[in-house]
């Protein structure tokens, strides 16, 4: 008797969860600013008064909304539109990461570059998870630890690294002051009390809902979940854009940044 008790309660509680298919979650962005990137001339009160400033531009706050197999993710509105980068050469190219929208197998990035919006529409990304048996909680969720590695495109500009060497001052072009890393290593903590295949940016592929992320110098964080079908949540796939596939705006990029590199030829002896 008392094991038929068990498995009815088992199998409510799995009945719960499958009915999960719709929420929304606020996730923190944070990116730890690589202070080396101050170019050499700043002064010591110049980058004391940027790095007050810039700290807001790398702690942000996201959204992502689910609705069934249609789910997007975006940075909440930010009255204080007064943002500065840390590179201000890479800001002229390129915007912070915009939406990201998902409908079952197929995903579309919201990206600008150059002053123009891309809509860039692919595959949902088919990330190979190792899963560990490393748990933690995050808030009142259970979650799992998976891992997996990320091949960086050089349209990628957050994932630009100051290179260690010393370049010679009198190389003019910007872009030899920086080297992009092959590939990544992602962590995610991903939770089976909400059975969402999804997660923040581009990730997913779990069996559960991403609450955390981290990859090179970004953490992103969920820190307050709403679920049920009565959120009248509505998602609309963005159509303001230039609709182009990941390989025409990898092309798009590498041909800029090979125009920008003409731009700036060494200086002769």
């Amino acid at each position: 008797m008392k094991n038929i008790i068990v498995i009815v309660i088992l199998l409510s509680r799995l009945s719960g969860l499958a009915q999960i298919d719709s929420g929304e979650f606020r996730y923190q962005y944070q990116k730890t600013i690589d202070w080396s990137a101050f170019p050499e001339y700043f002064s010591d009160e110049q980058k004391t008064t940027l790095k007050k400033k810039l700290y807001k531009n790398f702690n942000k706050t996201f959204e992502l909304k689910i609705n069934g197999s249609k789910s997007i993710y975006k940075e909440k509105e930010n009255l204080d539109s007064s943002e500065l980068s840390l590179n201000p050469f890479f800001t002229n190219l390129t915007s912070d990461e915009g939406k990201v929208f998902k409908n079952n197998h197929v995903i579309i990035t919201e990206q600008e570059f150059l002053g123009k919006l891309f809509l860039i529409k692919d595959s949902v990304h088919n990330f190979k998870w190792k899963v560990h048996k490393e748990t933690k909680k995050i808030g009142q969720y259970t979650t799992i630890k998976a891992t997996t590695v990320q091949k960086v495109s050089a349209s990628n500009f957050g994932l630009w690294k100051k290179t260690s060497k010393q370049v010679d001052s009198k190389q003019l072009n910007p872009l030899d002051n920086y080297k992009i890393p092959d590939s990544i290593s992602v962590t995610a903590w991903f939770t089976l009390d909400i059975p969402i295949s999804n997660g923040p940016m581009e990730y997913g592929g779990l069996d559960g809902l991403i609450l955390e992320l981290s990859f090179a110098d970004i953490r992103v964080s969920c820190d307050k979940i709403e679920l049920g079908k009565n959120l009248n949540t509505r998602i609309r796939e963005p159509k303001n854009g230039e609709f182009v596939s990941q390989i025409e705006y990898e092309q798009i990029v590498t041909d800029k940044i090979n125009e920008i590199k003409g731009y700036f030829p060494a200086k002769k002896n």
